[in-house]
């Protein structure tokens, strides 16, 4: 996957400009994201907010962000660090509930599927995962939308605050 991330500045702003190859199937995750996930995060400085986008081309522009990564830094350590992450995650959980009534038989036919391929498996782990898969419930699940990539090297500190 090519990606060229762009830190440029126009008319005394500044701007983020990602660009994803033809390969780059998470471009359009992104895109949709700063579309129509993003908002309590950017509405409260905590995350960029979109400026331009275009699928088509893999191209992406946001505000600039100020803030240091957070892996490898000192706030990698710090329990606040996690606490106010924490605090932001659930802001964006909130914003979106939806029921699914075959979620969890869906997720479960998966697993099995999945011992049904190659894989490093012991044969006796295998057939206690079967067992177990076959006595979970499989009840509705409540979904909420999720990050996906949820770790400090995509989070930013500034100034002691959190933002993603």
């Amino acid at each position: 996957m090519a990606r060229a991330v762009l830190e440029i500045t126009h008319e005394g702003a500044r701007f983020i400009v990602k660009a994803g190859g033809p390969a780059d199937g998470h471009m359009g995750r992104e895109i949709r994201a700063h579309r129509e996930w993003l908002q309590p995060w950017w509405s409260i400085g905590c995350a960029p907010r979109l400026v331009r986008a275009d699928p088509e081309v893999n191209l992406l522009a946001t505000r600039w962000l100020p803030g240091l990564l957070v892996h490898g830094a000192p706030a990698a350590d710090d329990p606040d660090t996690f606490e106010q992450a924490g605090r932001l995650l659930g802001r964006f959980h909130r914003q979106s509930t939806q029921w699914d009534e075959e979620f969890e038989k869906r997720e479960n036919a998966t697993a099995l599927q999945r011992l049904n391929t190659e894989h490093r498996i012991a044969p006796q782990a295998v057939a206690q995962l079967r067992d177990a898969l076959a006595s979970w419930p499989e009840p509705p699940a409540q979904l909420v939308p999720t990050h996906g990539d949820w770790q400090p090297r995509n989070w930013l500190v500034h100034d002691g605050v959190a933002e993603l």
